[in-house]
């Protein structure tokens, strides 16, 4: 945040929710601003509220959800000079999705899909040649051995390959806490779009 902070005349930092540690190290800087904000454009409370109109979800109902751009929480007038998206386009879609497979029966292919459509929504809300992009997009999963138990792909809404800079491999937990059954690492790319 130091860097940020002396690197740009504004900075904002926007988040779902913003912890106590985040909201004391920005307090200490004039030129940095906490936003909470939903940059999903809105699919959960959008989600939720197909849940009240209809009584069973189809893949009918998620195609009317429109994902809208908030100029992500930041006030309209502001001119946005770059944004860098930090490790979110992976997880946006994991609250929707898990409460849609928990009170739905949609079928896995609809939800992949409607996953896609909330990554592809996030990227296109980023200024084009002004953003960063630092994602997880592979999950790995391996045994004690070092045996690959099984692998996930994150992202599916864009090839993010030919706006890669930098890969890299996040040992993201060595003690089986998210997994119990083996070492979950990441591969995360950093891509300028």
């Amino acid at each position: 945040m130091t860097e940020l902070a002396e690197q740009f005349k504004r900075v904002y930092l926007v988040d779902i929710v913003h912890s106590a540690q985040t909201q004391q190290q920005a307090s200490i800087f004039t030129n940095v601003t906490i936003i909470e904000h939903d940059i999903s454009g809105g699919v959960l409370g959008a989600v939720l509220q197909l849940q009240k109109r209809y009584k069973k979800i189809t893949i009918k109902h998620l195609d009317e959800i429109v994902l809208v751009n908030a100029h992500f929480g930041i006030p309209e007038d502001e001119i946005i000079d770059f944004v860098a998206s930090v490790n979110i386009l992976s997880q946006l879609h994991d609250f929707p999705i898990r409460y849609l497979k928990k009170s739905t029966s949609l079928e896995a292919r609809s939800l992949e899909t409607f996953k896609e459509k909330i990554q592809q929504a996030h990227l296109s809300f980023l200024p084009k040649g002004k953003s960063c992009l630092v994602t997880d997009v592979k999950e790995h999963t391996y045994n004690d051995k070092r045996d690959v138990i099984r692998e996930k792909s994150l992202i599916n809404a864009i090839d993010l390959e030919k706006h890669t800079i930098k890969k890299w491999q996040w040992q993201f937990d060595t003690h089986k806490t998210y997994s119990t059954d083996g070492n979950t690492f990441m591969d995360v790319i950093a891509a300028e779009l």
